[in-house]
């Protein structure tokens, strides 16, 4: 009878976690094609490496890339493989879910369903999420039913996200205190060959232990580019992806859950699955880490087994009333709570990946140079089908990058690489406001064919060279302290006076003051409207005034009728003022000052 139950759940949980994988077998997250381009480029013969001739490792997750690796000796379509691996990750961790807390297989079958059938997991498909989740759930039921090998799980556990570390620091500390001793000496043995195997192959391969990931999701959120304050509350879109957007579904789930954490409170396990999530959470919002998505599934995960052991343990006080009306209507109730709950939280429409990016890396691949470098900010979808050589802004696939963002340093990249092509938003996103100064110097132009809404794509010109641009990006990096003195200088605050990116922002009306630290002869300055401002704002003109004596040194306006393509505009203009004497930087509206949305940037005064 035993077996026959376990049968049943097994075929519970392929049917539910089968289907919804089906479903979404097109589905294409752009960071999990990060770890596709690192498989294809081993595959034919360039080695575990994203750009071929260039050793980094921006492989998150040593355990699920070799996993990926050895799934693709198999099936030749990486795609499909990274679906089905996915696929029957998490439908292991279903399994796993039911049985650490549900005693029969009602209970069991509720959990597989509910967790099976959430679609927001299959939005994590292509990333290490879904091992992630199955050696949480492998590890908090060994521990349930006391087996050593948990510490074999456990360490595998870390070895596919380094968060992985709090509950194994957890279970250890607990299992020592509960039994009195370490454990047995050959499974730390084991653990400790397990957990140094990637970092020999990553200090062998790729010259460091670590992946360069890691340091980067740090430095996004140092950048504040992610977002205002603490980036891990802002959880608004997690309630559209996961609960389409009901609170009803998403209280009912969390009000069960803390239900079924009540009749846990005694066990142990339960214990140590919410101080994990309090550790989890902790380390993302202490270190201010970017709110992407995947990083909340384990957050759900231990959610919905709580709510569903709520759940259940409900329906069986319903089941158990003597009064037949009573009795039928509660479960009628909670059933129907229960269905309006799964119908928003389960999707049948699982789309691909992102077409827009999908058709700008083949319009790339069709219409580039084989050897071009494109640099971007996201690197996933149009890298893979671009199959060029790609320069991350942001660093996660090259040196150097992530601790220029993390600095706040947003010409440093530029220090380093001049690629052929650089793709940037339009208008500008803030981590790419360094591409506005290098179309102002007119070392990159517009490609005119490139037709792709919201995005354009710059080619290199010969108004200068690789050198040149390194020299330029060395000398834009000290500007940024110029633009930061004079945010201090004025009275108006955030959110009308504010740096953003390489930019002072400064909604007209409004006066800023920078004193002079030498002796100088000459400024450069640019400036220019914010390009969604085109068709809102009423005109908005730019003076620098000199304050000792009230000279206007510039005066300039983008009026009403002016393009998004006269925006932005540079001037080198002549200087002679003394150290201490000081220069205004004054926005003023030609009429309403509604969207009157102007910036200063590039502020160089020699």
């Amino acid at each position: 009878m035993r077996n026959i139950k376990i049968y049943l759940l097994f075929f519970v949980s392929i049917f539910v976690v089968g289907s919804f994988s089906y479903l979404a077998r097109s589905y294409q997250l752009d960071d999990a094609l990060i770890y596709l381009r690192y498989i294809k480029n081993f595959q034919e013969g360039m080695g575990l490496v994203y750009n071929p001739g260039e050793k980094f490792n921006g492989l998150t997750s040593p355990l699920f890339s070799y996993i990926i690796l050895l799934a693709s000796f198999v099936f030749k379509d990486l795609q499909a493989a990274t679906i089905l691996v996915s696929s029957v990750l998490f439908s292991l961790s279903v399994i796993f879910s039911a049985k650490i807390f549900s005693k029969d297989l009602g209970a069991e079958i509720l959990t597989v369903v509910v967790i099976g059938s959430f679609s927001f997991f299959y939005l994590t498909f292509g990333m290490e999420t879904p091992l992630f989740l199955m050696l949480i759930g492998l590890s908090l039921y060994l521990y349930k039913i006391e087996s050593i090998y948990v510490f074999i799980a456990l360490t595998l556990l870390v070895i596919t996200r380094s968060e992985g570390v709090f509950l194994a620091a957890v279970i250890l500390i607990d299992y020592i205190i509960r039994e009195k001793k370490l454990p047995k000496i050959n499974i730390i043995v084991i653990s400790i060959i397990i957990f140094s195997l990637p970092f020999m192959v990553n200090y062998y391969y790729y010259g460091d232990l670590l992946p360069a990931t890691g340091s980067a999701k740090i430095g996004q959120g140092k950048s504040g580019l992610w977002g205002d304050g603490r980036i891990f509350l802002n959880v608004k879109y997690l309630i559209d992806w996961a609960f389409s957007g009901s609170y009803f579904s998403l209280l009912f789930n969390i009000s069960f859950s803390f239900y079924g954490f009540l009749l846990l409170i005694k066990e142990r396990i339960a214990i140590i699955s919410v101080i994990f999530a309090v550790l989890l959470f902790s380390f993302y919002f202490i270190l201010n880490i970017p709110n992407y998505h995947w990083y909340y599934a384990p957050f759900f995960y231990l959610l919905l087994i709580f709510s569903c052991k709520g759940i259940w343990e409900a329906f069986l006080i319903l089941k158990n009333i003597k009064n037949d009306f009573t009795r039928t209507a509660g479960i009628f109730i909670l059933i129907s709570m229960v269905l309006i709950s799964l119908s928003k939280t389960v999707s049948f429409d699982l789309k691909g990946g992102n077409d827009n990016y999908q058709k700008i890396g083949l319009w790339i691949k069709e219409n580039t140079p084989k050897n071009a470098s494109i640099a971007m900010v996201e690197i996933g979808t149009v890298g893979w089908y671009a199959d060029r050589k790609i320069v991350d802004i942001l660093g996660l696939v090259n040196k150097y990058n992530a601790d220029h963002i993390g600095n706040r340093e947003f010409f440093g990249w530029l220090t380093h690489y001049q690629p052929d092509y650089i793709l940037r938003h339009q208008p500008v996103w803030p981590h790419e406001q360094s591409v506005l100064s290098l179309e102002v110097k007119k070392y990159y132009e517009s490609v005119e064919k490139f037709k792709f809404a919201g995005f354009s794509l710059l080619k290199k010109t010969t108004q200068g060279s690789d050198l040149d641009i390194e020299k330029f990006a060395k000398n834009e990096k000290r500007t940024v302290g110029v633009l930061e003195l004079m945010e201090k200088s004025s009275e108006i605050g955030a959110p009308y006076v504010m740096m953003e990116g390489q930019n002072l922002f400064a909604h007209a009306p409004s006066l800023m003051k920078y004193i002079i630290p030498d002796n100088s002869e000459n400024i450069d300055v640019t400036y220019g409207l914010k390009e969604d401002a085109e068709g809102k704002h009423f005109g908005v003109c730019f003076e620098i005034i000199k304050a000792s004596n009230g000279q206007t040194l510039m005066n300039d306006c983008i009026n009403k009728q002016s393009k998004k393509i006269d925006f932005l505009k540079s001037k080198s203009l002549p200087l002679s003022i003394n150290k201490g004497d000081a220069l205004i930087f004054k926005t003023t509206c030609m009429a309403s000052c509604d969207a009157a949305w102007a910036f200063w940037s590039l502020v160089k005064i020699y």
